[in-house]
């Protein structure tokens, strides 16, 4: 449905003269519509039928929104390992929308994150190993770590045997 403009109450402004507002622009279609009058004065400007003007991007629209599960697959991570927004979102990428199922998000905002988080937090994952004891360390320290443990191991085994004969 066409809604009535007023093309007068709009203004052409030179680039160089610009300066976007923080506000919305109350009667941007009568800008638009002044922009569609003009057309016609532009050197090999295409007819108005054949130009597009839309402010709709294919990768919003609700149905092509990922949920949680569908970050946490982008990720290729584990579910579980996925930051709880209920907690904070700082550790996850901004929301196109928020649902009462949740936050959801474009698909390349989510590989976007997915690559920065892979970038951060690959390396270290890469690098970082579990002792018996659990907390995470680097490989090399986990692996003197288990090297000692099993020397102390061999080591009390054998003097347990020699004070049993």
């Amino acid at each position: 449905m066409a809604q009535p403009t007023t093309p007068a109450s709009a203004k052409v402004s030179k680039i160089a003269d610009f300066e976007a507002s923080e506000t919305l622009l109350p009667n941007w279609l009568d800008h638009l519509a002044l922009w569609a009058d003009r057309r016609h004065l532009v050197p090999d400007a295409l007819p108005l039928d054949q130009c597009v003007v839309d402010l709709r991007a294919p990768e919003l629209e609700p149905t092509r929104l990922v949920d949680r599960v569908g970050l946490a697959r982008i990720a290729a991570i584990a579910l579980n390992d996925l930051p709880d927004p209920k907690h904070g979102r700082r550790d996850l990428p901004p929301p196109q929308i928020d649902t009462s199922d949740g936050p959801r998000w474009s698909e390349p905002v989510a590989r976007d994150w997915a690559e920065r988080r892979r970038s951060t937090e690959g390396p270290a994952a890469l690098l970082a190993d579990t002792t018996t004891f659990g907390p995470s360390q680097p490989r090399g320290l986990v692996a003197d770590h288990n090297l000692l443990t099993k020397i102390i191991k061999d080591a009390l085994e054998d003097e347990d045997t020699k004070s049993s004969k």
